[in-house]
């Protein structure tokens, strides 16, 4: 026969509950499906929480980081990278047009000096 669960027992599996049955029955010392049944009885799932299932993006903490992408490499999720992206290239843009600003200005100066 079973034994029973102690009080201490179910508050742990309470609070351990997304750690998984694997980790639950080592720590108490019960079997994997001793586990998942008094989780059933007590209307417990032993999935890990949303959170827990990978890594959210820490720039919208919303999409999960796929770290196999070239995204989820920079830490991102593919949405905030792309929006990352476009803001990179938007700055270059600038940079460009402030740059092209400057030449033009330079070569202005440069032929009003020479009286032209």
């Amino acid at each position: 026969m079973a034994r029973p669960w102690s009080r201490e027992e179910v508050a742990y599996l309470r609070d351990h509950a997304h750690d998984g049955s694997a980790a639950i029955a080592a720590k108490l010392g019960r079997s994997r499906q001793a586990v998942k049944n008094k989780a059933c009885e007590l209307g417990l799932s032993l999935l890990p929480a949303a959170h827990d299932r990978g890594e959210l993006c820490p720039a919208c903490a919303m999409r999960e980081v796929d770290r196999s992408t070239v995204a989820g490499r920079n830490g991102l999720c593919k949405v905030c990278y792309t929006y990352r992206q476009a803001d990179r290239a938007r700055q270059r843009a600038a940079e460009i047009r402030a740059q092209r600003e400057y030449d033009a200005a330079r070569q202005d100066l440069s032929r009003a000096r020479r009286g032209r």
